[in-house]
């Protein structure tokens, strides 16, 4: 499995508090309310598709060590929403 960011243009991101972000996507107009986790998985993307365990590491190197048993569970549920939202695009 391999992830990129499916826009054009990447999503702008503000994060409005410690646990929410909004994301503006510029190829829909489309404005979207995440978590600050799911901003944290679509800042870790990158324009060319990566691999599920380099995306696992890159999210590993941003969090803390006591939350790491839930990450991939967890960023697996958000990939899927990002790509129902259509910011994530995932491939074989």
């Amino acid at each position: 499995m391999h992830l990129a960011l499916a826009t054009a243009t990447p999503p702008f991101l503000y994060t409005c508090e410690e646990n929410t972000a909004v994301c503006f996507d510029p190829d829909s107009g489309d404005t979207h309310l995440l978590s600050a986790f799911a901003a944290g998985v679509l800042n870790a993307l990158g324009r060319e598709p990566i691999s599920k365990a380099a995306l696992f590491q890159r999210i590993m190197e941003q969090v803390d060590l006591d939350a790491a048993g839930a990450i991939e569970p967890q960023t697996l549920a958000i990939i899927e929403q990002l790509s129902a939202l259509g910011l994530v695009t995932i491939s074989d």
